[in-house]
């Protein structure tokens, strides 16, 4: 929790370098919001700026993996929030990503965009809390 950007969301180090807030990473603040689940700060105003960030960040991400990601994390939160439609809009988008060869760089990538399209199609997420 101390390594969030001010605004919500990480990167991958430090939120500030020499007194300069840094802007937070789509893949790093998914990762970190997968990990912070079923924390005792899951309401915390911190998670709740970093899941804005994160949508924010998406709405026209053009990386496959980063999109991925950061659709296993909304998945795994939304029973926070009112995510549903975002989380089917962002499932549309890394499907269009996904009929571009271009967009998928290694196999990491097209595993992950496995793992998040079948989170949103057949509700199984590998990384969320099951409560």
């Amino acid at each position: 929790m101390d390594r969030a950007c001010p605004g919500g969301g990480w990167n991958a180090g430090n939120s500030r370098v020499f007194g300069v807030a840094l802007e937070p990473h789509i893949d790093a603040t998914a990762i970190a919001l997968l990990a912070l689940q079923g924390t005792a700060a899951q309401n915390d105003g911190l998670l709740s700026r970093s899941r804005d960030q994160l949508l924010v960040r998406t709405r026209r991400c053009p990386g496959a993996s980063s999109l991925a990601w950061a659709l296993l994390a909304l998945h795994a939160w939304r029973q926070y929030s009112r995510l549903a439609v975002e989380i089917a809009e962002r499932g549309a988008q890394l499907e269009r990503l996904l009929h571009s060869p271009d967009r998928i760089v290694d196999n990491s990538t097209l595993a992950v965009s496995a793992l998040a399209l079948d989170a949103v199609t057949a509700d199984r997420n590998p990384f969320e809390v099951r409560r």
